[in-house]
C-alpha cells in the first residue's frame, strides 16, 4: 500500500506520478545514444587532464624552465596511473566487457582517449549492463578507480601532491636558512 500518488520504487530510476485512475501503457528503454554522449564527455574530459599534464611537463625552446614541472617524476607518474587504468583490463569485471578497449575507447601514443561511435554501439547492442558496470561496477568500475586514483592526489591533508608541496616547501626553508648563514659570515 502505497501513502501519496507518487511511487518511486517500482522500476529502478522512474518516478510514477499517478493523477487520475485508469488505464495507461508506457515504455522504458535504454538510452543509447544518451549512453553515447556521457562516454564522450568522458573522453573529452580525460583528454583534457592529458593535456593539462602534457603542457605542464612540456619544455620547448621557449619555455620558462622554472615555470614547467619537467623531470617532475610525480606528476609523470599521476600521468602513467590514469593511463595504466584506462588502457588495462579492469578486474573482477562481470560481464562481456573488461576493458575500455572493448567498447571502442583507445589510448593513443600521448595517452589521449579516443571513441569509436561504431565499436560503442556495437558493445551497447550485445550488453548495455556490461557497459555500464566498466564505470560503475562496486569499488572495481573505472570510476571509484579514477576516483581513488586522483584523492590520493590531490588529497588536502596528506594527499601525494601535497606532500610534495610540503617538501618542496621545507627546501626553499632549508636553502633560505643556509643563504642567511653565509651572508652573516
Amino acid at each position: 500500500e502505497f501513502q501519496d500518488n507518487s511511487l518511486g520504487d517500482v522500476l529502478d530510476g522512474v518516478t510514477l506520478d499517478l493523477v487520475e485512475t485508469g488505464d495507461t501503457t508506457f515504455e522504458v528503454t535504454r538510452d543509447k545514444e544518451g549512453t553515447k554522449e556521457q562516454l564522450q564527455g568522458f573522453v573529452d574530459s580525460y583528454n583534457e587532464v592529458i593535456d593539462l599534464i602534457n603542457k605542464s611537463v612540456a619544455v620547448t625552446e621557449n619555455s620558462n624552465r622554472g615555470r614547467t614541472l619537467a623531470g617532475d617524476s610525480t606528476i609523470q607518474h599521476l600521468k602513467n596511473s590514469l593511463r595504466d587504468l584506462v588502457s588495462g583490463n579492469l578486474d573482477n569485471m562481470t560481464g562481456d566487457f573488461s576493458a575500455l578497449s572493448h567498447i571502442g575507447i583507445t589510448s593513443n601514443g600521448l595517452g589521449r582517449l579516443t571513441l569509436s561511435s561504431d565499436d560503442l554501439s556495437d558493445a551497447l547492442e550485445a550488453d548495455m549492463d556490461s557497459v555500464g558496470r566498466l564505470f560503475s561496477q562496486d569499488t572495481d568500475g573505472l570510476a571509484d578507480l579514477l576516483i581513488d586514483k586522483v584523492d590520493a592526489y590531490t588529497d588536502s591533508l596528506d594527499g601525494i601532491l601535497m606532500d610534495k608541496k610540503d617538501s618542496l616547501n621545507d627546501q626553499v626553508r632549508n636553502i633560505d636558512k643556509r643563504i642567511f648563514r653565509l651572508e652573516d659570515r
